[in-house]
């Protein structure tokens, strides 16, 4: 279980015609693990739409600061409710350690995933090409699906 975050852009784009309620997927937040921040390869994004009014494409946590700062945006989570561009900064880069206060070892998830012990998170595997950690960071860069 986790919880998908969204930028949403609030006026119609007058290139495009696109909807008001477009939304841009920012990541997805889970319990124990790292933010896994959603970034736009070159093979990702329409060559010929400027979605963002000049703004690089998203490939990293201070391309979408900028971007969310931005006031024609509105962050919302899944469930429809805003979320506040100082939230959406802890969400991501100031998330509590999961080994806090916990009497098991953390350590023991098993295969597939790896424990970060610098920043007390979980990591999953980077062997797809499709994330890269951050490291220091609490987020990975992740291309593609999200589920």
């Amino acid at each position: 279980m986790g919880t998908n975050y969204y930028a949403e852009l609030g006026t119609r784009c007058d290139h495009c015609g696109r909807d008001p309620e477009e939304r841009y997927h920012v990541g997805k937040s889970s319990g124990g693990w790292v933010f896994s921040l959603h970034v736009v390869e070159v093979w990702d994004w329409p060559p010929d739409h400027d979605a963002f009014d000049g703004l690089a494409r998203p490939v990293d946590w201070p391309t979408w600061l900028g971007l969310l700062s931005r006031p024609d945006v509105t962050i919302r989570d899944e469930y429809g409710d805003a979320v506040s561009l100082d939230r959406m900064e802890a969400v991501v880069t100031r998330r509590r350690r999961w080994d806090e206060g916990r009497d098991d070892d953390p350590r023991s998830m098993g295969a597939g995933h790896w424990w970060d012990p610098a920043v007390g998170l979980w990591r999953a595997r980077a062997d797809d090409g499709r994330r890269r950690p951050v490291p220091g960071e609490t987020y990975d860069l992740v291309t593609g699906c999200f589920s």
